[in-house]
């Protein structure tokens, strides 16, 4: 990502989060939509969002089928009818496959390699969303740059229609 994206993108101060609690939660990045950018940044910033967004695209099925079969085999699996076999890989497809494979597959890698026990899909989703949370914050922070600053380029490779008229209108 060019350095001028990354400048786009970057916070302008940090923020302290307390919970409700009144404990510590997080610190976030302060970020507001820049008032102007050139259209070299425009440019930029749209390639970017395409590269996110490829890079965040979902899970293929039988990459995630064949991970969590493979994962969840180190364990003792019962003996359960297909047809619950089938609900479960449902319930896992449901929660985890919004997820790319490598986040997929780093959550699992991360949970076999530290844990005992075996993992439930929140586990899992939970490893997931961390591994994603900075690249949907930069895809979240692109898609609003584009969307407010690149709606006069956004189709400029599209030739206009000429505008139609009923044939009983006077020219």
């Amino acid at each position: 990502m060019p350095d001028s994206v990354k400048r786009l993108l970057a916070g302008a101060e940090r923020k302290t989060i307390w919970g409700e609690d009144g404990q510590f939660d997080r610190v976030e990045d302060v970020w507001s939509l820049p008032a102007t950018i050139t259209d070299a940044e425009k440019a930029e910033c749209r390639k970017a969002l395409a590269a996110v967004d490829r890079h965040l695209a979902r899970a293929n099925e039988t990459m995630l089928a064949g991970r969590v079969a493979s994962a969840l085999a180190h364990y003792y699996v019962p003996d359960v009818p297909a047809s619950v076999q089938a609900a479960v890989a449902e319930d896992w497809f449901r929660q985890v496959g919004e997820f790319p494979d490598w986040a997929i597959q780093m959550a699992f890698s991360r949970w076999l390699g530290m844990e005992r026990r075996r993992p439930t899909i929140a586990d899992i989703r939970d490893l997931c969303q961390r591994a994603v949370r900075q690249w949907r914050r930069r895809q979240e922070r692109l898609r609003k740059i584009v969307d407010a600053h690149c709606a006069d380029v956004r189709g400029a490779d599209v030739v206009p229609m000429p505008a139609l008229r009923r044939m009983d209108d006077p020219q």
